[in-house]
């Protein structure tokens, strides 16, 4: 509340003249019955109290500022029900038995509505299964309407988690190269830039376009056609070599090997780095209809065959990056925040786009 005599004194200064209280009312709309408002202080002994809001009292003393404004916290929890309220505050003066107006005043009522329930997640992100096309909308159900203009959204797709499996003789296979998850099974051969003359199973093919020598047979055991790309890689390092590029692979770098079942694919070194995508970066649209969050994808910005298999994560609310702490989140329609963010993750349909 404002002080228009704060140049002269505060409001607890002047209940040694007249002024007796400055009370909050409540009331629900459509009652007709006013209640008090209700403020919880700390006492000197550190022990809590409730008190009638009033702000000519002498704890609200040191809330009133050297501008006549004056500022304490309604308590509403376990106190007042949610609702669409009317308030108004008056002060109540010592009667001096002449009109009404001299002995107390009462500003013009206020409407406004009380709601302290955040609001949260409804189930499920949509579409309910695991695996997306790029272009779906995907969605997030609240239990109430929700602003569009305040939360932030992160999607990271993880291109780190993939790599590119390469015939290991192109000529005799017929399979393009693909890109694949880190975890699918693929045969190992290994390339190094070193000469490695004489050592066993180690090759030089080609000598006017390949500069590097292959191995396959001989890697810690005999060939290997079902390892990770972290079991490869690490097959190659134990040999002081490294898994050979894609290039080195289709210019059969790595065949004549000893390893028979050239057909299959092979891991490239070939790998990837994560794309992280904000709410304001152009291949994300978002889309909001009351409790619905939804938010597409645009295919024609973003170069579909990188994600394909690709798994994806999702963050919406409050995002901090960088040390820095966002004050963006997921709020109702009257302001309050949702407790925690929404994370779920989902995988890129792996798809032949020849035939879709």
């Amino acid at each position: 509340v404002f002080n228009p005599n704060h140049g002269q004194a505060k409001l607890h200064n002047m209940t040694s003249d007249r002024l007796q209280n400055v009370f909050l009312y409540y009331r629900e709309v459509g009652d007709l019955h006013w209640s008090k408002g209700r403020t919880e202080i700390v006492n000197d002994d550190g022990s809590a109290d409730s008190l009638t809001i009033d702000f000519a009292a002498e704890y609200a003393y040191k809330e009133e500022s050297d501008y006549g404004y004056s500022k304490l916290k309604w308590a509403l929890a376990n106190k007042v029900p949610e609702g669409t309220y009317e308030i108004r505050v008056d002060t109540e003066c010592d009667q001096l038995g002449g009109p009404a107006d001299m002995d107390s005043y009462s500003t013009p009522i206020l409407s406004g509505v009380i709601d302290l329930t955040p609001p949260e997640q409804y189930g499920r992100a949509l579409p309910l299964r695991e695996s997306i096309l790029v272009g779906e909308e995907i969605a997030v159900m609240f239990t109430e309407p929700v602003r569009c203009d305040a939360f932030d959204l992160a999607v990271t797709v993880h291109l780190d988690e993939m790599a590119m499996a390469v015939c290991g003789q192109r000529r005799k296979c017929n399979v393009e190269p693909e890109r694949v998850p880190k975890t699918s099974l693929h045969g190992a051969r290994c390339c190094s830039d070193e000469d490695k003359s004489g050592i066993d199973n180690w090759m030089k093919n080609g000598p006017d376009h390949c500069n590097v020598w292959s191995k396959a047979k001989g890697l810690q055991r005999n060939c290997h056609f079902a390892e990770t790309y972290e079991d490869a890689e690490a097959l190659c390092e134990m040999n002081g070599a490294r898994l050979c590029t894609k290039d080195e692979l289709e210019a059969n770098c790595a065949v004549g090997l000893g390893c028979h079942s050239q057909d299959l694919l092979a891991w490239s070194s070939d790998s990837f780095e994560s794309v992280e995508l904000g709410r304001t970066d152009p291949p994300i649209q978002i889309v909001c209809d009351g409790r619905k969050v939804g938010f597409q994808i645009d295919p024609a910005q973003i170069n579909i065959e990188d994600w394909i298999g690709a798994r994806f994560t999702v963050e919406m609310g409050k995002i901090n990056t960088a040390g820095i702490e966002s004050p963006s989140n997921v709020f109702d329609m009257n302001g309050n925040p949702i407790a925690r963010n929404v994370k779920f993750e989902k995988t890129v349909g792996n798809i032949d786009l020849n035939q879709a």
